[in-house]
Parts: C-alpha cells; structure tokens; sequence
C-alpha cells in the first residue's frame, strides 16, 4: 500500500462512522510491515504532567545507564 492508497482507506473509512478500538490502526500499521516496532523511544502522551513525567524519566534514564 503507497501514500495515496492509504489516504484513500482512510478517508473511505469515515463514511461508516466511528468505530472505537484500534484493530483499524493495527491493520493499517501491518500494511506498512509495523514500522512503530523499529522506533527506539518512549512517547509520553496525555493532558497533564508530560513535561514533569519526561524530567522524571530523564532523570531516571540518565542516573541507570549514563
């Protein structure tokens, strides 16, 4: 699956409504042979505390193997 393909099933995939979960997104992921499995990083997400939890973590990180 290219680019424009992609776009095309995604966009073809609102007309149905929202369907919670993520089977879609871990279909699509294997259309591309999972590349988030090849990512070396951490992701902090949410709407409080990132930057407190990524200082923590820093912290953490750098005092076990720096």
């Amino acid at each position: 699956m290219n680019y424009l393909e992609s776009l095309y099933w995604i966009h073809e995939r609102t007309k149905f409504g929202i369907k919670p979960g993520v089977k879609r997104m871990e279909w699509m992921l294997a259309q591309f042979n999972n590349p988030q499995n090849n990512i070396k990083g951490i992701h902090v997400g949410g709407t409080n505390g990132k930057g407190s939890t990524v200082a923590y973590l820093r912290t953490a990180l750098v005092e076990k193997w720096l």
